[in-house]
């Protein structure tokens, strides 16, 4: 059985109450992102403001804080096999050569439109029951009225609305260029192992579609080991009742970055992020411990700034970077253990009988264009392993796997991510984080079962 729970605030107390999900999956962040990885999809269905979730089997309705089990619905059997959308509280189907668009209206969806579309791609397994989230739907000319979007070998195909039903709007060919594909050296003794082998080629790209304009991100090989790349803009207009390409792309070509970053958003500027993690050793110590760097670069692969913690050779924190203050900038995140403080005796005794890791939790703020050098937030907690640690027990690599402290969730609605430890087997304690500072004690503890694993989806 999957259990979720609900916070609520009740004069001044935080409280959460149990209900049963089975079917929903919770699972860590997206990488680089604040954002928890799900099997649904969250809209407003049924017009009420409040936020359901769409399977790709069904909904379930908000209702008082929760998603009971009579306010749940199956999806239309006509949108089987095809991929799933939503916009404006309509859920579109498209494949199979149709597009089908439902609203929810008393207990059941009810079909507005249906038409014959040419979607490109094999498209969603027809066989199957149920559909396939994805995100086709794009008001590229902000009429409010989605358009559709889809990838097909030449480029970008777009369908735009006109006289009662959706139609071929433009063929947008943004993708860059094939590149060889490196291949490694050829064996040239023992003779029977000779061949001659032609490299494939090939591309990948992240295709962004926004209001009367696409944006492609690309990359190509650096020297040792970096890459550099490239982001070209192109902004749209109407051409022929449909869209097209108006005026010259722009083009934007970092520098060099190393192969340990990524692309990523942590501002709202125009300007590329990178962030990533490389692993390094300590020096300069009797033991020589493993340590985490932390990389990120605000201003294009410029310069980065980089932020390192002690930890265990296995252990990487789910999130990285998150909004801790809700000001729409992506803050830095560091996890890390105190196990090797001290020297070699006083780790050795740790580690042969203790039961408790000591975790530590620093934040730093990004603001003024950069992050900030000294921890914004630094928190500090202590997590029972159930077993001494050289054993090796079943919570300890959870610990490993960063399943024991989770920043993703606000708890009580102020606008400031709080910390929950599952700081025993059988229970979770929520601190609070209010202007910057953490509570030093639980403001809440919630029993779990043991064995269970806790996520958090805010």
């Amino acid at each position: 059985m999957i259990a979720g729970m609900a916070a609520a605030l009740a004069l001044g107390a935080l409280t959460f109450t149990p209900q049963s999900a089975d079917g929903l999956w919770v699972g860590p962040l997206k990488p680089l992102s604040d954002q928890a990885m799900m099997n649904c999809r969250q809209a407003d269905l049924d017009g009420d403001g409040l936020a359901d979730l769409l399977f790709d089997h069904g909904v379930w309705f908000q209702r008082g804080g929760g998603f009971p089990a009579e306010a749940r619905g199956v999806l239309p059997r006509e949108a089987d096999g095809k991929l799933l959308d939503t916009h404006g509280g309509l859920l579109y189907a498209v494949g199979g050569g149709e597009l089908l668009v439902f609203s929810w209206d008393g207990g059941k969806f009810k079909e507005d439109h249906a038409q014959c579309v040419e979607w490109p791609g094999a498209g969603p397994d027809p066989s199957g029951s149920g559909g396939r989230l994805g995100r086709f739907l794009h008001d590229v000319d902000g009429d409010g009225r989605p358009e559709l979007a889809a990838a097909a070998e030449d480029g970008l195909v777009l369908f735009s609305w006109r006289n009662g039903q959706y139609a071929p709007a433009g063929l947008l060919p943004v993708y860059p260029g094939l590149q060889l594909v490196q291949m490694h050296d050829r064996p040239l003794w023992p003779r029977a192992r000779r061949a001659l082998a032609f490299p494939a080629r090939q591309m990948l790209c992240d295709v962004s579609v926004m209001n009367m304009a696409v944006s492609v991100f690309s990359r190509g090989p650096g020297s040792a080991g970096s890459f550099v790349h490239e982001r070209t803009h192109y902004p749209l207009g109407f051409k022929e009742n449909g869209f097209a390409f108006e005026g010259e792309p722009a083009v934007w070509r970092g520098q060099a970055v190393p192969e340990h970053v990524r692309p990523c958003r942590l501002n709202p500027d125009n300007v590329p992020d990178f962030a990533g993690h490389r692993r390094a050793r300590s020096g300069g110590r009797n033991l020589e411990v493993s340590l985490l760097e932390t990389w990120a670069s605000l201003d294009g692969g410029d310069s980065f700034t980089v932020r390192r913690s002690v930890c265990l050779p296995q252990f990487l924190p789910q999130a990285a970077f998150l909004d801790l203050d809700g000001d729409g900038l992506s803050d830095l995140v560091t996890e890390g253990t105190e196990l090797f403080d001290g020297g070699v005796r006083e780790t050795v005794s740790r580690f042969m009988t203790g039961r408790t890791v000591p975790h530590r939790v620093r934040v730093y703020r990004q603001e003024g264009g950069g992050v900030s050098t000294a921890p914004t937030l630094d928190f500090r907690t202590s997590l029972d392993m159930g077993g001494p640690l050289w054993k090796s027990p079943p919570r300890f690599r959870q610990y490993q796997a960063a399943e024991l402290v989770s920043l993703a969730g606000d708890f009580d609605g102020d606008g400031f991510r709080d910390v929950l430890v599952r700081d025993r087997e059988d229970r979770a304690a929520v601190h609070l984080v209010r202007g910057w500072k953490a509570s030093d004690r639980p403001d809440t503890v919630v029993a779990v079962p043991q064995g269970s694993r806790v996520t958090v989806a805010d």
